[in-house]
């Protein structure tokens, strides 16, 4: 379904949001949950990543440059009214 350059935005288990311009390599949606396997940009290896129904997960088409980390002051939605496209994917 989803193969290519997408940014990644979700929340850490601590609750703080980021971001990862990515290469998503494998996409699967199962029973109320979505495993994704990508490779960040920037990085050598795969990272499998699984994310269920109550994480709040957006994937965007192509890389956005969103930097959740030094804006960490700023909230989750702020930074997204930024992203002038829509969601391709939304958990």
């Amino acid at each position: 379904m989803l193969k290519g350059k997408y940014t990644i935005v979700a929340f850490n288990s601590v609750g703080f949001p980021y971001a990862w311009d990515t290469n998503i390599i494998e996409f699967k949606e199962e029973n109320n949950k979505v495993t994704v396997i990508h490779k960040p940009k920037g990085k050598r290896t795969a990272f499998k990543h699984t994310y269920d129904k109550d994480n709040e997960l957006k994937i965007y088409n192509g890389w956005l440059g969103l930097d959740l980390i030094k804006n960490e002051m700023m909230s989750f939605d702020s930074s997204l009214l930024k992203v002038s496209q829509e969601p391709v994917f939304t958990l």
